[in-house]
């Protein structure tokens, strides 16, 4: 059985020691550069969510779409808490590191030791909220990747449509105040309770098309 090299097994420590030294800053820097990358994703998504008229959104995109900005929000903060996150009161050499060293098993321990024992009690906090932060920040990726799936891809088709209530009718004349029944639109999806249709701006005397959801039982479709 060979004696492993002393020379080597010295190399081996003094890289391992380096790499925990450097990891608590490591896991700061990753905290910051997510941090800055989910700040530009939530800038973006709030945008959206915020320019896009009321009458244009639905139930499903408001939910995701507020799901994926307090994600996003949510990622920020723990990502920002992480990358300023203090180092432990004292240092290596200090009591209550010491302290720690006895309740981690070490029964005699160099300054060597002591730097590695510091260096996992400043890295465990920032770690712990980089990872939950990275965690977070996947669950509002999801959010906006299946809110903006659902918008692309859900299926519309043509249609005539006549509004039978009355009252309803006149709130739609203020939106449209150009349009004649039976009116052309596109409707975008049809529930039980809400019919989503989007009219084009000559159609609506508007400069663009719009987009409004009406009772479903105040709406006559025709294809």
């Amino acid at each position: 059985m060979s004696t492993p090299d002393p020379e080597l097994t010295s190399e081996a420590k003094r890289a391992w020691l380096t790499a925990v030294v450097q990891a608590p800053n490591g896991w700061r820097a990753r905290a910051t550069s997510a941090a800055g990358l989910l700040s530009a994703a939530a800038a973006a998504t709030l945008v959206g969510l915020l320019t896009k008229a009321p009458v244009e959104r639905t139930y499903p995109e408001i939910v995701g779409t507020v799901v994926a900005g307090i994600a996003f929000l949510a990622a920020v903060v723990l990502l920002l808490l992480a990358a300023v996150h203090p180092s432990p009161d004292g240092g290596p050499d200090s009591a209550d590191n010491r302290t720690q060293a006895v309740q981690l098993g070490y029964t005699a321990f160099g300054f060597a030791d002591l730097v590695e024992v510091y260096c996992r009690r400043d890295s465990k906090p920032v770690r712990r909220l980089t990872v939950v932060g990275g965690w977070v920040g996947a669950v509002a990726v999801f959010a906006t990747v299946a809110t903006g799936t659902s918008i692309f891809f859900t299926p519309s088709y043509t249609s005539q449509i006549e509004i039978s209530d009355e009252a309803v009718k006149a709130a739609f004349k203020g939106l449209c105040p150009a349009a004649s029944f039976p009116l052309a639109v596109r409707v975008k999806s049809a529930a039980s309770d809400l019919t989503r249709v989007r009219i084009s701006g000559q159609s609506c005397g508007r400069s663009e098309a719009i987009t409004v959801s009406l009772p479903s039982s105040s709406v006559i479709t025709s294809r």
